[in-house]
C-alpha cells in the first residue's frame, strides 16, 4: 500500500515534492488525518523501497519548483533516514525539499 500511494501520486504528475505526495495520500484517507510522524512512518519506507527498486528517483532541492538537474540525488540509507522524518512530508517551507520522479521502470510497473 505505501508503495502504491507514493507511485500512484506520480501517475498524473511525474515529479512531485514529498509534501505534495503526502497531500494526495491524505485526500484518500478516511477519518482523522494521521500525524506527520505517522505519515512519515507510512510513506517513507514505500518511497525508499521504490527508489531501491529504481521505480523512482529522489533528489534534494534547496527550493521547489526548480529544474530537475539542480537537485542532488539522494538514495540508500540517506534517503531512508530523510524520508523517515516528519518534516520531509510537511509544507514546502523547509530548508530543503525532497522530490520524487517516476522512472521508465516505474511507468511500466504502473
Amino acid at each position: 500500500m505505501p508503495e502504491y500511494a507514493v507511485l500512484g501520486s506520480l501517475e498524473s504528475e511525474p515529479q512531485l515534492a514529498l509534501p505534495e505526495i503526502a497531500e494526495d495520500f491524505l485526500g484518500s484517507v478516511a477519518g482523522a488525518p494521521p500525524e506527520p510522524e505517522e505519515l512519515a512512518a507510512t510513506l517513507g519506507p514505500g518511497l525508499s523501497s521504490l527508489a531501491a527498486d529504481k521505480l523512482l528517483e529522489v533528489r534534494r532541492f534547496s527550493s521547489w519548483p526548480a529544474e530537475w538537474s539542480q537537485g542532488a540525488p539522494i538514495e540508500g540509507d540517506v534517503l531512508g533516514a530523510a524520508a523517515g522524518q516528519a518534516g520531509a512530508w510537511c509544507a514546502l517551507d523547509g530548508e530543503s525539499v525532497l522530490v520524487a520522479r517516476i522512472t521508465e521502470a516505474g511507468w511500466r510497473w504502473l
